[in-house]
């Protein structure tokens, strides 16, 4: 059992949450002018959709393999832990874009790639970690909406910043990320100084216990074998709802260019999906939903799919745009619900809850697989339009499936779950 769980902290207030989004925000901000450059980066160098959506896939790949990893090596990580790990490993991937760029090499191209998946995963657990230890189930929602708000809003400026940025050249924009790393690595190592300094009044009032039961490989896979099958519907919907931004992610700044015929202009695609998720996000954070989140996040993911079809369908280049908005602030909504409900499962399950974790993870790591190569492979033979109407037309049907066939309310079998751990 991870010693988080056992030293469950006050969550009467959200002392803490304030001060964790100060670093969370500048570490967003270096990921989404990455994420944003690096397809057309490696676009311009390889000159295939198909080796783009491979290089893509790697780090989720990468990051499928943090899911498995994470719950046997790092079960004592906090928190803490995983941000700090995670941007240091961060730096390595600008650097090696860099050097990509300069060698020509598809190799670096997948060793950053590789680095994002792991990077990416550790921040991903902290933002996990921290809600988790420090808020309360309540405010799940709420605290992912303003969480989704900072990385859409990061995303917005993503954009316009890497278009400056590239526009100087590739070692002005590789020493700027570094420089906003750093100073997230620097933000997050005084606040956790801050956070443990806190702390010193309430050491002796707590008794935090480091035990940990050493689970086998083999029953680690039956735990998560269990586990996935009992949420399979939280994280089928994750799934699809992660494969529609990695869709945006990875052909969306190169459809841009195509649609507005000019380079300066490509980003207007993803600024206006990111625009769209951020408005949305805003209903989350003033009118939280905390009731049927299941239900919610699967209708608001249909409706998303819905607005993809008709895109192939129109050749008014106002219409897309308008469609395209629609459907971000649909899907806005679908992200925070579906992660507040596996928070939710992991506070009501102590002591699955690093596995329910890496479930989570491990369902957005898949999704960044499977969109970027399918993205890639279908882009091959028809227009990025139809890319688009093709992936609405797929996750509606799935999605309309799931919704028929879930459950209102997930309950995981705990008794059969402590008997697998502590086997």
């Amino acid at each position: 059992m991870r010693s988080q769980i056992l030293f469950r902290k006050d969550k009467s207030s959200h002392r803490h949450f304030v001060k964790f989004l100060y670093p969370l925000f500048a570490i967003l901000l270096a990921d989404s002018i990455l994420a944003y450059s690096f397809p057309i980066i490696v676009n311009n160098e390889v000159q295939s959709s198909i080796m783009l959506g491979i290089i893509m896939a790697v780090s989720s790949v990468i990051g499928i393999g943090m899911d498995l990893i994470i719950p046997k090596f790092f079960q004592k990580f906090t928190w803490k832990e995983f941000m700090i790990l995670g941007i240091i490993v961060s730096i390595g991937y600008p650097i090696v874009i860099h050097i990509g760029t300069y060698s020509l090499s598809i190799l670096m191209f997948m060793l950053g790639s590789v680095i994002w998946g792991i990077y990416f995963e550790f921040l991903a657990f902290a933002e996990q970690s921290f809600l988790v230890e420090e808020e309360k189930r309540a405010d799940y929602t709420k605290d992912w909406g303003i969480i989704y708000a900072i990385w859409q809003f990061t995303a917005l400026l993503s954009p316009i910043l890497a278009a400056f940025l590239l526009a100087q050249s590739i070692l002005y924009f590789s020493v700027s990320i570094v420089a906003i790393q750093i100073c997230a690595l620097l933000i997050c190592y005084f606040l956790i100084l801050r956070i443990r300094q806190e702390a010193i009044e309430e050491r002796n009032k707590k008794i935090r216990s480091h035990a940990r039961t050493a689970i086998k490989f083999l029953t680690e896979i039956s735990l998560f074998e269990l586990l996935g099958s009992k949420i399979l519907p939280v994280f089928l919907v994750g799934f699809f709802n992660t494969s529609l931004i990695a869709l945006f992610w990875t052909i969306g700044g190169i459809y841009g260019e195509e649609l507005t015929g000019s380079t300066e202009n490509g980003w207007i695609i993803l600024f206006l999906f990111n625009l769209g998720i951020l408005l949305g996000t805003a209903f989350i954070i003033y009118r939280p939903i905390n009731n049927n989140k299941m239900k919610s996040s699967q209708l608001f993911l249909m409706i998303s799919a819905l607005l993809l079809i008709p895109i192939s369908f129109f050749q008014n280049k106002e219409l897309i745009v308008l469609f395209i908005g629609l459907m971000s602030i649909s899907i806005s909504v679908v992200g925070p619900l579906n992660d507040s409900e596996f928070s939710d499962l992991a506070e009501r399950n102590h002591d699955s809850e690093i596995y329910i974790m890496s479930l989570s993870r491990m369902m957005n790591s898949l999704a960044y697989v499977v969109a970027p190569l399918l993205a890639g492979i279908l882009a091959e033979y028809v227009s990025y339009e139809n890319v688009f109407s093709l992936f609405g037309v797929l996750i509606f049907l799935m999605t309309l499936f799931i919704y028929f066939r879930s459950p209102n309310k997930i309950r995981l079998p705990e008794k059969r779950i402590n008997e697998i751990i502590a086997s």
